[in-house]
């Protein structure tokens, strides 16, 4: 079965190729050649990367929500409609405008992903998934505080989650802070890019 990190992957790398192909186009064919000549062929490409670009905007909301325990399908319902909302308002507020140009009048697919990661992928991490995530945070009486989704513990000196594995080593995850005010505060940074996805 594939997974959803290999369907992205695979969406990505369709996205890519079309999205090379329309460059090579642009840059060895006059743009007034393309849009008469070459018509039929190049609306073609041009819809194929617009679906591509909807799909794989799609799956990178889906990217924000991470581990998900054994309650997920009571949470389903939920994240889903959270997803949709948030590509909705982001549409709202001219998301699929700002793709097309990059795409396809600046030809920038790192600003296009940029785009995606600030608009969807951050929001459904914090406002969609944070919510779930807290609810696995769990205090133990000696103060530290653990996460049952993952095992492992939130050290406040590093920020970071760390599990011990069984031969001994540690493991650290870069999942979300333990507390709403962490969330907020990290969420603030991001939108601001302060800090990396």
């Amino acid at each position: 079965m594939e997974s959803k990190k290999d369907r992205v992957r695979k969406d990505l790398e369709g996205l890519m190729a079309d999205f090379e192909r329309l460059k090579k186009n642009r840059a060895n064919v006059p743009l007034g050649v393309l849009e008469t000549t070459y018509r039929e062929p190049y609306r073609k490409l041009k819809e194929r990367i617009a679906s591509e670009a909807r799909t794989y905007v799609a799956a990178l909301g889906a990217e924000g929500v991470g581990r998900l325990g054994n309650d997920y399908p009571e949470h389903r319902e939920a994240f889903a409609d959270g997803v949709t909302r948030i590509i909705r308002e982001a549409e709202e507020r001219g998301l699929m405008r700002r793709l097309g140009r990059a795409l396809f009048r600046d030809l920038d697919l790192q600003e296009f992903e940029a785009i995606v990661i600030r608009e969807v992928m951050l929001p459904v991490r914090y406002e969609v998934y944070a919510p779930y995530w807290l609810e696995h945070c769990i205090c133990r009486p000696d103060g530290s505080i653990i996460n049952d989704l993952t095992g492992a513990v939130w050290l406040s000196v590093s920020q970071t989650w760390v599990k011990r594995n069984g031969d001994g080593t540690f493991r650290i995850f870069l999942n979300l802070p333990p507390t709403k005010e962490l969330i907020e505060a990290e969420y603030a940074m991001r939108k601001k890019g302060e800090t990396d996805v």
